[in-house]
């Protein structure tokens, strides 16, 4: 990756975080929204408020860690953390929209959509880094490597 010279202050970042900005930012948000449904802080005009304590902790748990995963997964290069980050991520999004929807019922529509956008775009992301992985390994593979 090429670093234009006026930028030259990232360049003591990794290349794996400069190739990745977006994934970063919203496992970085999903790590600060989790931390603070986890020690339940979650705003009052939160369409969450409707939901059990229990419910919005674990999704915060999820967010969490989810989060941490990702994040670890790119700083290190480690797309085995990575995947395991958006395979946590995805179906507990797909799982709290869900309960949106029971609990809270048609106001909920707009956030629902937002969550399952998110949940569609960690399953894609998931793939990609799967595929490139596998891609990866060929290669090797095909160029006398071991795996």
């Amino acid at each position: 990756m090429i670093v234009p010279a006026k930028a030259s202050f990232l360049r003591i970042l990794p290349k794996s975080i400069l190739q990745q900005p977006f994934e970063l930012l919203l496992a970085f948000m999903c790590c600060l929204s989790g931390t603070t449904y986890v020690l339940g802080n979650v705003p009052a005009a939160a369409i969450d408020r409707n939901l059990p304590n229990v419910l919005i902790r674990a999704w915060g748990l999820s967010l969490m860690l989810g989060g941490f995963l990702v994040i670890f997964g790119i700083a290190r290069t480690q797309p085995i953390l990575q995947r395991a980050g958006y395979s946590l991520l995805a179906p507990t999004s797909i799982v709290y929209a869900i309960l949106l929807i029971v609990y809270v019922g048609l106001p909920s529509v707009f956030s629902v959509l937002i969550i399952i956008g998110f949940a569609s775009a960690c399953l894609i992301r998931d793939y990609m880094v799967k595929m490139s992985t596998k891609a990866i390994r060929q290669v090797f593979k095909d160029h006398g490597g071991q795996e």
